[in-house]
């Protein structure tokens, strides 16, 4: 068996798997962590969770992007056309609850107006 060290976590592989880094590791955030399709999956559960009423989804988004949400209203759009189809694709049944909620925010998106 390979040894790589005293580290005792390894993966299938038999190399060690990358130590978990907490919140304050690093000062650098994930790129994850600001992208446009995080904060569009944390609307989508702001609709799920209130019984898949867009409003509060289109307010968190408008809120977070202030003024550049109107510039990426269109991104928006297109990516939750997408997430609103996975609650319908084989093997995707878990889905369902939040590609609803998709379908919601998609309708109020496209609706909204200045």
């Amino acid at each position: 068996m390979k040894t790589c060290g005293n580290r005792d976590r390894y993966s299938a592989f038999g190399c060690p798997l990358p130590t978990r880094r907490g919140r304050n590791s690093s000062q650098v955030a994930h790129p994850f962590a600001s992208s446009t399709l995080r904060h569009l999956l944390f609307a989508i559960r702001e609709t799920a969770a209130a019984d898949n009423s867009p409003e509060p989804g289109r307010q968190y988004l408008r809120d977070t992007f202030g003024q550049g949400y109107w510039g990426l209203r269109e991104r928006f759009i297109s990516l939750l056309e997408w997430l609103a189809q996975l609650g319908n694709a084989a093997g995707m049944e878990e889905w369902h609850t939040d590609s609803e909620a998709a379908r919601f925010l998609l309708g109020r998106l496209r609706n909204d107006h200045a």
